[in-house]
């Protein structure tokens, strides 16, 4: 049988096992949280930093046939990795590596389908130039109306 100072020293060294094994188990834990919080911002960094940026044009877009048309086309000019179109607020937002391409080649692409494009202003007078970009134009004001045709600025497309 084992008296009470031998069972006192058995819970003691037990208990001081089972607390170096918690302080291992919390370093350990503190290791890979320190980790994954210094690795975090580099997997989440900005398309910017990639060499990628994200501009959002106000384009005249007047049905979903002309949406097609710029999804169709603008998706092809160099540089241009992803591409967003928004018929509602007559927006496209385009994603691209500006080693391949920038605002005003994009604007021009937009000119060659008939499309007058700005960039949108997002409240960074870095993102606006003299040119008034933040307003918010469009040439089909009446085309809400009356439904797309000779109110649409003259121009014509399939339906």
């Amino acid at each position: 049988m084992i008296d009470n100072q031998t069972f006192n020293n058995i819970i003691i060294t037990f208990k001081f096992a089972i607390m170096k094994q918690t302080f291992k188990i919390f370093r350990n834990l503190m290791v890979i949280v320190m980790a994954v919080c210094m690795i975090q911002p580099l997997a989440a960094q900005s398309k910017e930093k990639k060499g990628e940026k994200v501009t959002t044009f106000n384009v005249d877009l007047d049905c979903q046939s002309c949406v097609n048309n710029v999804e169709n086309k603008i998706k092809w000019e160099k540089g241009v990795t992803d591409l967003q179109c928004d018929l509602a607020a007559k927006t496209v937002t385009v994603t691209y590596k500006t080693s391949r391409t920038d605002d005003e080649k994009l604007i021009a692409a937009f000119k060659k389908l008939g499309k007058e494009a700005t960039v949108k202003c997002d409240g960074n007078p870095a993102n606006c130039d003299k040119k008034d970009n933040c307003a918010k134009k469009s040439s089909c004001a009446k085309e809400a109306k009356s439904g797309c045709g000779s109110s649409c600025g003259g121009h014509s497309h399939a339906h």
